[in-house]
């Protein structure tokens, strides 16, 4: 057929689904990792040293989720039921981070700007008609007229 002239190169996959970091003895490193150290054991330093990035985290992780709460919840976006986001930060703090700590994974944030659009996308909007007598001029103003509440 006409697939006999394509060339594809295909991804080489090893027998075994297994770490692929091999151990100075030879064997491959086991699946959960001793946090004190695999081949020698893990300097104290390390650990005082990888605590400035985690509290450079932990400030930025604090200042997002209340820099987005106060930007969700101001009173111009007509929001009647309380605020979720404490408990949102209290599933994450007991068991979304922990897991990607243990796992290795990247931490969620309160992502601002997906929550702003989001709050945006579920608002209607109504438009009046602001005169300025001095100037003799109208503008239109967008106004929050509803919001679809989702919590």
């Amino acid at each position: 057929g006409i697939f006999k002239e394509v060339n594809i190169s295909t991804l080489n996959l090893p027998d075994k689904f297994e770490p692929t970091m091999k151990l100075s003895d030879g064997t491959v490193r086991p699946w959960v990792i001793n946090p004190l150290g695999m081949e020698k054991d893990f300097p104290v330093w390390g650990i005082f040293f990888a605590a400035f990035p985690a509290m450079g985290l932990c400030i930025l992780g604090f200042l997002d989720q209340n820099l987005t709460t106060l930007l969700i919840n101001r009173k111009a976006n007509c929001l009647k039921k309380p605020p979720a986001y404490h408990l949102d930060l209290l599933v994450c703090g007991v068991f979304i981070y922990p897991l990607c700590g243990i796992l290795g994974l990247p931490f969620t944030h309160a992502a601002t700007i997906r929550s702003l659009t989001n709050l945006m996308s579920l608002t209607d909007y109504k438009e009046v008609v602001h005169h300025d007598d001095e100037q003799a001029t109208q503008t239109t103003i967008k106004v929050v007229d509803a919001v679809a509440e989702q919590r």
